[in-house]
């Protein structure tokens, strides 16, 4: 598209912003990131789009010779792209199906590692084959796209791609082109044999995953590359897995005419026993894991003021996952998924309760868990938030719109109201009768203008004559955080960031930094005492910084008595886990707020996918400065 788009300004002088829109068909806003993108990739490679006021944009190129060299590599990757468009769109389409939540345009771009245009130009034939199977793809400005449908369709479309997605991670591209010629149906429907022969229970996922080792086993032993030798118990692996094994294993030497060494069995047994729950786990053994998950999530929910040991179906679901997860680290095995750990950023929230509820479950505390670990459990936390707050907005049902009834645009914002609120009853009542109606038994109440009401009754959520996104997130959080007794209406991010909490320092040493804002959080009343402690414990752990530069440290559990962000602003970065460290975030947020430790979690994310807010971000020297860009950004 790159390509596209310069071939068009060299073909006249001045390119208008309608032409583009129509070029690209895109919005308005999606060509002006588009050319904030293009901006990025000239500063680079010796062209710039010059603006003209009124009229719209000229190419100039700076630098003929690495210009002319651009456009050489921008044609080889478009023949490249062609051939490898489909696989890139069974990663897109994996990263919509497993992810229970929204994911932006940003994330994805960054998880594949192509630029943003590349994800929007294959939009049209993820969505062409998710109709395909009966599901669609949902959008929503400030949030990003997921899907929707039946959950049966969803996991049948999931079962589908997830094995090219297996097979993309850290495997040289000689190993691809091997596997694209490697012929495994005939392995595959021996495996799932043996499988139901043995009784053994495995996931989708867990079958695809210990195919793809199989495949690269086979790979190790024609380029003669054996493993070292391996420390097993065996004695603990379950007979009947080294049975199935030795048999599967046979199977792949007679079709591919190779010898598996002991080694390799052995590592093989104990990747599928890891991976594998086997029907016959004793009753016992399972009412002891269901008792652990229960008293672990009541000392969550005391933590976080939440009601995770109310889900039953999240406690099935742990249980589910925990025994594979018991197994694999009890043999020293880790679950790596890089795909796993990139989609777990945007659920920082749960992550920060799977670390709690880890802490908490007597058996998984011993072990030293990965991170890609433990944002895989974090997804089940997540996917409960998602529901919760689901279940929330449905509950509502009798709502008044206070608005000019008058207006035609009255209608489209009811009608806008109702696909937001399916199941409840809206009355739209014009501002001259609002003393006129008894709101006693009313839910939720919604206004174009400031309302008084009268005394004890619920408050009113006003928003804009336009009704955007902004707006039906404002009366999300008032139904979210229901009981709460915020300033105004509801608070937003900007309303977090407090001048004595913002500092601009020349350089200093990162947990240095943290330590000292925490203890300014505590001794202004921000935060409860410990924050300090708490907040050092979980960088020591896992770190917040990311490879943009900005770092998000937050504590283990909520202390927060003020909803506060502490920033900090390095004049010169300092490193820190050989990673540069520019800004920095200290998240406090109080008991009960786990949705607002994910809205600031969700601003973070917007802000480390575009390069140029961060630029800016480097150069603000003062509060005010950062209250503009805040308020700009949101």
């Amino acid at each position: 598209m790159n390509r596209k788009v310069l071939d068009l300004f060299q073909s006249q002088d001045i390119v208008t912003l309608e032409e583009l829109k129509i070029q690209l068909s895109f919005s308005e806003r999606k060509v002006r990131e588009f050319l904030s993108e293009l901006r990025d990739e000239g500063d680079k490679n010796g062209f710039q789009i010059i603006t003209v006021s009124k009229r719209g944009y000229f190419l100039q190129i700076t630098d003929h010779m690495k210009y002319q060299s651009y456009l050489q590599h921008l044609d080889h990757d478009f023949q490249q792209g062609i051939a490898k468009k489909d696989y890139r769109i069974s990663l897109i389409l994996f990263l919509l199906l497993q992810n229970t939540g929204f994911i932006s345009i940003n994330q994805v771009a960054e998880i594949l590692d192509v630029s943003r245009s590349t994800v929007i130009n294959d939009i049209n034939d993820v969505k062409k084959q998710l109709q395909e199977n009966g599901l669609q793809l949902e959008s929503r400005s400030h949030y990003g796209m997921k899907v929707s449908g039946n959950e049966k369709d969803i996991r049948q479309m999931l079962s589908k791609v997830s094995r090219k997605v297996i097979e993309s991670q850290n495997v040289h591209l000689e190993f691809f082109e091997f596997i694209e010629q490697l012929d495994f149906d005939k392995v595959t429907d021996q495996f799932v044999s043996l499988l139901n022969e043995y009784n053994i229970i495995m996931t989708n996922n867990a079958i695809e995953s210990i195919l793809f080792h199989l495949k690269i086993l086979i790979y190790r032993i024609l380029q003669k590359n054996y493993i070292n030798e391996i420390q097993i118990n065996k004695n603990l692996i379950d007979s009947k897995i080294f049975a199935m094994t030795r048999e599967l294993l046979s199977f792949v030497e007679n079709q591919y005419s190779i010898q598996i060494t002991n080694d390799e069995i052995d590592l093989v047994a104990s990747q599928i026993f890891g991976k594998a729950s086997s029907e016959k786990v004793p009753l016992n053994q399972k009412m002891k894991l269901v008792k652990s998950i229960r008293e672990a999530l009541i000392k969550v929910d005391k933590d976080f003021d939440t009601n995770f040991s109310e889900d039953t179906i999240l406690e099935e679901s742990l249980l589910l996952h925990l025994h594979p997860l018991i197994m694999r680290v009890t043999y020293g095995l880790t679950l790596s998924d890089s795909l796993v750990k990139s989609v777990s950023v945007q659920y920082m929230n749960a992550f920060l309760v799977a670390m709690r509820f880890i802490d908490y479950h007597e058996e998984l505390k011993a072990y030293q868990l990965s991170r890609d670990e433990i944002g895989y459990l974090a997804l089940h936390f997540a996917t409960h938030i998602e529901r919760e707050n689901q279940a929330k907005m449905q509950s509502i049902k009798k709502i008044v719109f206070i608005a000019d009834s008058m207006k035609s645009s009255t209608l489209l914002m009811k009608t806008k109201l109702q696909s937001y609120f399916p199941f409840a009853n809206i009355m739209v009542i014009p501002h001259m009768s609002v003393e006129k109606h008894d709101m006693e038994e009313i839910e939720l109440i919604i206004s174009t203008e400031p309302v008084r009401l009268k005394k004890g009754q619920n408050k009113v959520v006003v928003i804009h004559q336009n009704f955007d996104e902004k707006d039906f997130h404002k009366i999300k959080n008032e139904i979210i955080f229901s009981g709460e007794q915020y300033k105004n209406n509801v608070l937003g991010l900007q309303d977090l960031f407090y001048e004595d909490l913002f500092w601009i320092v020349e350089s200093e040493d990162y947990l240095d930094l943290i330590t000292k804002m925490c203890k300014q959080m505590v001794n202004k009343g921000y935060a409860k005492k410990g924050f300090e402690e708490s907040v050092l414990e979980r960088e020591k752990r896992f770190s917040t910084l990311y490879d943009t530069g900005i770092a998000s440290p937050h504590s283990l559990q909520p202390m927060g008595n003020i909803d506060s962000v502490g920033v900090i602003l390095l004049k010169k970065p300092t490193v820190f886990h050989n990673k540069e460290v520019k800004c920095i975030f200290v998240i406090n947020v109080k008991k009960g707020h786990l949705l607002l430790h994910q809205e600031i979690s969700d601003f973070l994310i917007q802000l480390m996918n575009d390069s140029n807010k961060i630029k800016q971000l480097e150069l603000i020297n003062t509060f005010q400065k950062l209250t503009v860009f805040i308020k700009e950004f949101l």
